[in-house]
């Protein structure tokens, strides 16, 4: 008998129905060139976590406009002349039986002039702690104008036939920046109290839903705790949640952070595991809808046990998924004992600042389309000597 009965156990968001609780959480790999666009590397690496058995997987943080582009290598969904290349994603990942969302984003101040080609943008006039750059705060004409861009690029997801839209309102881009007081300092209607730190989300959401329809699933991805002073911690969320829940959110994936978070940004191998999960947990007792949770889960065990003991509905398994995309296929045939498993050592983290996705664990990770290992026609012995890069 499997041990991860739970875990492995279909769920709904909105009426699609997922096959496990296991959801692999968008996660940039800076795999498109200058124009945004979705490859064949792009295709290879998400077909191998599909192939893997994730529930579903979310394509990585893509932009609503170049001018709200996080980092060069940013997906873009900013025009219709995308659509076909998202569209050559979902078709490989339904051809294997997957589910596949797209996550819409806009960085805000957290980003740089250098890489938008234009001034950076933000709620108010204070620059991100870390990248320091003076934004240009959003007139309400721009603010609509942004909403109208988040609507589009969901009605481009849903063109190009992905299964669910996620709505990035997380780690301190621009929709979790109108959300926090940390870097909201608006006295318009679009800040100076929750309600109106609210406003531009809930716009966002509602404009989202509009474009997708009532069937169409929609995600959204908050920070509960953004482990800075000043900023949104679990009581602040808990409302946030709520209004979400109300204007139209199908689920919603809980995660902590923003930019100046510190280490807790990208949890390390000293932090305790499941980290976050207790967040997600306060939320899923405030709302109806799916709570997904995050935080250094490697292992099925964990994820098992937080599903058990009703913290959350879905686990993200980020990282892990990147050190072995067959986790979860591993684990529901009992093997569990085969899996790569994730060092916490943040080679990926790294590796993404410095240009493309990479794992110091599993050397195919970003070259699934090239790195294929096949037998050989004439095997040879081979002595491997020393425990350092030989070995």
């Amino acid at each position: 008998m499997n041990p991860f009965k739970t875990l492995f156990s279909p769920f709904r968001i909105g009426r699609l129905e997922l096959k496990n609780r296991i959801v692999m959480p968008p996660m940039a790999t800076n795999f498109a060139g200058t124009d945004g666009r979705v490859n064949e590397r792009h295709i290879a690496y998400y077909l191998r976590r599909v192939q893997g058995g994730a529930g579903y997987v979310t394509f990585e943080h893509t932009g609503i406009l170049k001018e709200g582009k996080a980092s060069p290598g940013m997906a873009l969904l900013d025009g219709d002349d995308q659509v076909p290349f998202f569209k050559n994603l979902v078709e490989a990942v339904h051809r294997e039986g997957g589910r596949i969302f797209i996550q819409i984003n806009h960085a805000g101040r957290q980003t740089s002039a250098s890489v938008t080609g234009a001034p950076i943008v933000a709620p108010s006039a204070i620059p991100c702690p870390v990248r320091k750059e003076m934004p240009h705060p959003l007139s309400v004409e721009e603010i609509q104008s942004l909403v109208e861009a988040f609507r589009r690029a969901a009605k481009r997801v849903k063109e190009a036939g992905a299964d669910g839209v996620e709505i990035h309102m997380a780690h301190g881009y621009l929709l979790c920046q109108f959300l926090s007081p940390f870097s909201n300092r608006r006295d318009d209607e679009y800040g100076g109290s929750q309600e109106g730190r609210l406003r531009m989300p809930l716009e966002v959401l509602k404009a989202v839903r509009q474009a997708v329809g009532p069937d169409f699933p929609v995600v959204c991805r908050i920070s509960a705790d953004e482990y800075v002073e000043g900023g949104l911690k679990l009581e602040d969320s808990i409302p946030i949640a709520r209004a979400l829940e109300k204007n139209g959110a199908d689920a919603l994936h809980v995660s902590a952070c923003i930019a100046p978070s510190g280490y807790l940004n990208h949890p390390p191998y000293y932090v305790p595991e499941g980290v976050f999960t207790h967040l997600a947990g306060g939320i899923k007792a405030a709302v109806r809808i799916p709570v997904i949770t995050v935080g250094r889960i490697r292992t099925p065990e964990l994820a098992n046990r937080v599903i058990e003991e009703k913290k959350a509905d879905f686990v993200s398994m980020g990282r892990a998924l990147i050190a072995d995309p067959f986790l979860p296929r591993k684990a529901l045939e009992g093997k569990v004992a085969e899996i790569i498993p994730c060092i916490s050592c943040n080679r990926c983290i790294a590796s993404i600042r410095k240009g493309a996705l990479g794992c110091a664990v599993n050397p195919e990770t970003g070259r699934e389309a090239t790195l294929v290992v096949t037998k050989v026609d004439r095997p040879k012995k081979v002595w491997v000597i020393g425990g350092g890069p030989a070995g």
